[in-house]
C-alpha cells in the first residue's frame, strides 16, 4: 500500500514540475504581452501629439497611423485577459496539485508509523509470549 501511495506521489509531484513550467512559460507570455502593449501606447501618444506646422498629408499620415493602432491595442488587451485567465488557471491546478501530493506525503507517513507500530506491537506480542514460556518453563523446575 505504501508503494502505491509512493507512485502517486512521485506522479504528482512530475505533474506539478509540468505545470510550473507552464506557469513560467505563462509568465513570460503575460510580460510580452506588457511590452507590447506599452509600446502601442507610446505609439498611440506619439501619433497623437499635435505638430504646428504640419501639413495635410502628415496629418492624414498620423490619422491613418492611429486608425492602425487603436484595433491593435484593444486586441492587445484581449490576448493579454486570455492570458491572465490562462495564467489564474494554471496557477489553480497548480496549487491543487501541491495540496494533493503534501496530502500523499502525509499519508505515506501515516502508513509508514502505523506499519512500525505494528511491527512493535508484534515484536512486543513475541517478547510477552517468550517470557511468559520462560517462567513457565521456571516454575516447572522449581516444582
Amino acid at each position: 500500500m505504501v508503494r502505491k501511495i509512493q507512485l502517486l506521489r512521485e506522479k504528482q509531484e512530475q505533474q506539478m514540475a509540468q505545470l510550473g513550467q507552464q506557469k513560467q512559460r505563462s509568465q513570460l507570455r503575460l510580460a510580452q504581452l506588457e511590452r507590447r502593449r506599452l509600446g502601442l501606447e507610446q505609439a498611440l501618444e506619439a501619433s497623437g501629439e499635435a505638430q504646428v506646422g504640419g501639413n495635410v498629408l502628415s496629418w492624414q499620415n498620423r490619422s491613418h497611423y492611429r486608425g492602425q493602432l487603436i484595433p491593435a491595442t484593444q486586441k492587445l488587451a484581449l490576448e493579454q485577459g486570455l492570458a491572465e485567465q490562462e495564467q489564474g488557471r494554471i496557477s489553480r491546478l497548480w496549487q491543487h496539485a501541491l495540496a494533493r501530493r503534501q496530502g500523499l506525503v502525509w499519508l505515506e507517513e501515516q502508513r509508514r508509523q502505523q506499519g512500525q507500530a505494528r511491527q512493535n506491537r508484534t515484536e512486543q506480542h513475541q517478547q510477552d509470549e517468550a517470557g511468559g514460556r520462560m517462567a513457565a518453563s521456571a516454575r516447572g523446575f522449581r516444582r
